[in-house]
Order: structure tokens, then C-alpha cells, then sequence
């Protein structure tokens, strides 16, 4: 049996901790390529990823912002898909 190792309160295989880190350290990339982003409310968005499919919420001022955060996002190695749920405010 192969050991399970306790992540944000469940226990994971071996295999699903693989993907946990991944998805911890494309979380960092992606942070820090929006953060780096001349537009400040794509600072503030909302990211949930699973196995490098990565969800964009929150809001923007504009329909424009809401692009250049799905182009940033899917500029990241690692990403496999990005479903924008962003909404203009």
C-alpha cells in the first residue's frame, strides 16, 4: 500500500500529490506573471486550478482586461486550459 500523504485536510496518493504540487507551483506562476501586469484589478482575480486547468474569476473594468487576463493565463507553461469566468464591472 502506498503511503498517503495529507494535503489542505485530505489524503492523497502519490500520484494526486504529483499533480497537488504542480498545480501549487503553476498557482505561483501564473500569480506572478498577473501581478507583474500593468493592469491592477487582474492583481486581484480569483484562481482555481485542477490538474493545470485553471479558472479565472472576479472582475474587470473592461472587456479588454478580461482578454489580456486569458492571454497571460494561457502564456503560462503548464496550463492546459483556461475557462474565463471574469466579469466586467
Amino acid at each position: 500500500m502506498s503511503p498517503k500523504i495529507l494535503v489542505s485536510h485530505q489524503e492523497l496518493e502519490p500520484s494526486d500529490m504529483d499533480v497537488a504540487l504542480r498545480d501549487a507551483g503553476l498557482r505561483t506562476a501564473v500569480t506572478d506573471r498577473l501581478r507583474s501586469c500593468a493592469f491592477p484589478a487582474l492583481r486581484m482575480i480569483r484562481l482555481d486550478i485542477v490538474d493545470g486547468n485553471v479558472t479565472l474569476t472576479g472582475g474587470v473594468q473592461n472587456f479588454h482586461q478580461k482578454q489580456i487576463g486569458l492571454t497571460i493565463v494561457r502564456s503560462v507553461p503548464g496550463v492546459r486550459s483556461v475557462r474565463n469566468e471574469l466579469t466586467v464591472r
